[in-house]
């Protein structure tokens, strides 16, 4: 399992017409709420696809939102996947932090939020391709390496290990580059 985390901070007076925005934007996003009472949690449940569904914003997601003295609000931000074959969520961290923003704005400045996050979803959607496609070749070489030992040995099993060890090894490739560099781009 790997995990997606975030915190962000928007100084706002928190009344009932921010409190209905915030309702209104996760909703939106097909969010369900599931507590109303000091804070606002928004969920999105976890389905068995949610790695290979192509709206990075249908992923399993927890949005906590705390109210501080009525003039800031905290939001924590999780999203989850889970399984074989499946990109790292922090892979879409900037599609994360610019959906968070188009909240703020949505709430600061009344702006239309739906353009926006449609585009984040198009931006997603390709750049999931992208893993997707590095994941299917590292499939077809653990293919390519299997069926050569099978040939050598005469040991069925080899091919498909092959193909097993091929799409778990470039899971753990991409994801371990990925969590590399964001943890990069955070440092500086």
């Amino acid at each position: 399992m790997t995990e997606y985390h975030n915190s962000f901070e928007f100084q706002i007076n928190y009344n009932t017409v921010t409190k209905d925005k915030l309702i209104n934007y996760f909703e939106n996003n097909n969010l369900k709420i599931i507590k109303d009472e000091t804070d606002l949690v928004f969920e999105k449940k976890w389905s068995i696809f949610d790695g290979w569904k192509l709206n990075v914003l249908n992923w399993e997601s927890n949005i906590r939102v705390k109210s501080v003295d009525n003039h800031k609000i905290v939001i924590h931000h999780t999203v989850k996947t889970y399984g074989f074959g499946v990109i790292s969520p922090i892979a879409f961290s900037s599609i994360f932090e610019k959906y968070i923003e188009n909240l703020k704005q949505y709430i600061i400045n009344n702006e239309s939020f739906e353009k926006k996050n449609n585009e984040l979803v198009k931006l997603g959607r390709i750049k999931l391709l992208k893993y997707l496609v590095i994941l299917i070749l590292g499939i077809l070489a653990g293919l390519y390496f299997g069926t050569v030992l099978k040939n050598l040995t005469h040991i069925k099993l080899f091919g498909y290990l092959g193909i097993f060890c091929g799409a778990l090894i470039t899971q753990i490739v991409i994801n371990s580059y990925l969590i590399k560099i964001n943890k990069s781009k955070h440092l500086v």
